[in-house]
């Protein structure tokens, strides 16, 4: 038979070849379909093309060769020359994705940006940071959290006379220097919250 066809599940596109077409009294005609790598799969013929036996199809759609793309990554920022500047697209990084080894050139996600507004906080050699890959495209990366590491350990040392690993407090701490502009007003104000007893004096 051999007929070469394609089937959509869930906005996954199967590329296969009709084996066999077998009939179940229950489901009426079964088309017995092999895809590429010689896995298989049951196929009801109704104008939904919904499948019959869910746990095959489940396995094809689970398991790599599907969708080899990788969509998030661990990074490490590169050694040598990891920062330049485009004026459109601001700071790039250099940094190698884990564990994959490929080097990839990444915008940098900010809290505020455009029309002349920015955050920046500066990078490291080997300072561990999350990529995100736009589409699974290696050529589209951006920066969007950086993460602790046995090279940038997290703050173990008390913060205002708190410890800040007990999950109790938060916090900014930065041992870059650090400049704070704005354009506009800029207005400082304490809320003033009824409180049993301070979070941070909580056990």
């Amino acid at each position: 038979m051999d007929d070469k066809v394609t089937v959509n599940l869930g906005g996954v596109t199967f590329f296969g070849v009709v084996k066999a077409v077998l009939e179940d009294r229950s489901n009426g005609l079964m088309t017995n379909i092999s895809v590429a790598d010689n896995r298989e799969f049951l196929h009801r013929d109704d104008v939904y093309g919904t499948f019959n036996n869910v746990e095959i199809v489940e396995d094809n759609i689970a398991t790599p060769g599907i969708d080899p793309r990788q969509w998030v990554s661990v990074g490490h920022v590169d050694s040598d020359d990891f920062y330049s500047f485009d004026p459109d697209l601001g700071p790039l990084i250099s940094v190698t994705l884990q564990p994959s080894g490929e080097p990839a050139q990444c915008r940098v996600a900010m809290q505020v940006s455009g029309d002349g507004e920015g955050d920046y906080h500066p990078f490291v050699e080997g300072d561990a940071v999350a990529v995100a890959l736009l589409g699974g495209s290696i050529r589209d990366c951006i920066i969007f959290a950086r993460l602790s590491s046995k090279r940038a350990p997290f703050p173990s040392s008390s913060i205002a006379g708190q410890d800040p690993t007990k999950n109790v407090i938060g916090f900014t701490r930065r041992r870059t220097p650090y400049v704070q502009e704005n354009a506009g007003p800029l207005m400082l104000r304490e809320a003033r919250v009824m409180r049993s007893a301070p979070r941070c004096a909580q056990g």
